[in-house]
């Protein structure tokens, strides 16, 4: 189930955009899908970081070694967070010329648009790195809850948002945050002496 509505929040927004499109909107999808491939990129690399990671913070938790298992997650959120400044702002200021170089003038998304899909790219990689930490304790249920609250909460701002791409790219920023926000405070222990974990 976690999988599941992992994949849905980073895959579906494009299904979404198409559902919700007026027959004028339905070119809409498809310009909106070539978006989401440009400003989700850094996601291909935090993917190759989270999946040799998962194995250390297993062991680490496995040994009890929880300063060392702080440090590992906090460094993983750091080079999130470092790694998303770089794409929101290379999204804002090159997407637009990229994305029509890449896919061809027909194509044409604003910075905004853009800069919001890498913003929503950006809370949906901390809350993945979160998860690990909950994965690594074997807590699952915590890892469901917090992935299913983050796709009610892209749901609620679908609804009460306009027009079609901002209320779904609002969606994903919103629901990707909800997500990191609840998988974080399932594992309050992380945040325990953070300070001094985050600079031994």
């Amino acid at each position: 189930m976690a999988s599941l509505a992992t994949q849905f929040m980073f895959n579906g927004g494009t299904v979404v955009v198409q559902l919700l499109a007026s027959p004028a909107e339905q070119r809409a999808a498809g310009t909106f899908l070539n978006g989401r491939v440009l400003a989700f990129v850094p996601l291909f690399l935090f993917q190759a970081v989270t999946a040799a990671l998962l194995p250390r913070l297993s062991a680490l938790h496995s040994r009890g070694s929880r300063a060392d298992f702080q440090r590992t997650v906090l460094r993983l959120l750091l080079f999130v967070g470092g790694l998303g400044a770089v794409a929101i702002a290379g999204a804002y200021v090159l997407g637009p010329t990229v994305l029509r170089l890449v896919f061809g003038p027909a194509f044409l998304l604003s910075s905004r648009d853009l800069a919001l899909l890498a913003a929503s790219c950006t809370a949906l990689m901390a809350a993945q790195a979160l998860g690990q930490g909950l994965i690594a304790r074997s807590d699952y249920r915590g890892v469901v809850a917090g992935w299913l609250g983050g796709v009610a909460a892209f749901f609620i701002v679908v609804v009460l948002v306009r027009p079609l791409l901002l209320r779904v790219e609002l969606g994903l920023v919103v629901g990707g945050l909800a997500a990191a926000a609840l998988l974080a405070a399932l594992q309050p222990t992380l945040w325990r002496g953070t300070t001094h974990a985050a600079t031994v």
